[in-house]
């Protein structure tokens, strides 16, 4: 599991993606152009080593887009730990109330979300 606390104090969303310049875009906050603050850049080249690395538009565009969802994405990520936390505790319920061994179908409940995880991508 990805440990969430590491996006902690993000930029408030919503971060949206725009398109001053034709070899970059900005992920950026505010509604006007005088009121951007930028949260990042996503170009399509690099240089790096003395090379020129290059990316296509369609893979800046999605780089872009990716990184503008950051915060929409962590929300649902975060509600997604939250009902896996309620699921497990409810599990755990199930199994002292039934004599059951808890361990057994928390056990079964991780198989089953990572399984899940797997087929949603």
């Amino acid at each position: 599991m990805t440990d969430l606390s590491k996006y902690e104090g993000i930029t408030p969303g919503p971060w949206e993606v725009e398109d001053p310049f034709v070899d970059y875009l900005s992920i950026t906050i505010g509604d006007r152009v005088e009121d951007w603050r930028f949260v990042a850049h996503v170009q399509t080249d690099l240089e790096k080593g003395g090379k020129t690395r290059v990316i296509s538009k369609a893979q800046m565009q999605a780089n872009a887009f990716a990184i503008a969802g950051l915060p929409d994405i962590l929300a649902y990520a975060r509600e997604l730990e939250a009902r896996n936390a309620e699921l497990m505790d409810a599990l755990g319920a199930i199994a002292d109330s039934e004599g059951c061994e808890a361990y057994m179908l928390q056990a079964f409940a991780r198989v089953t979300l990572s399984r899940a995880k797997m087929e949603d991508g």
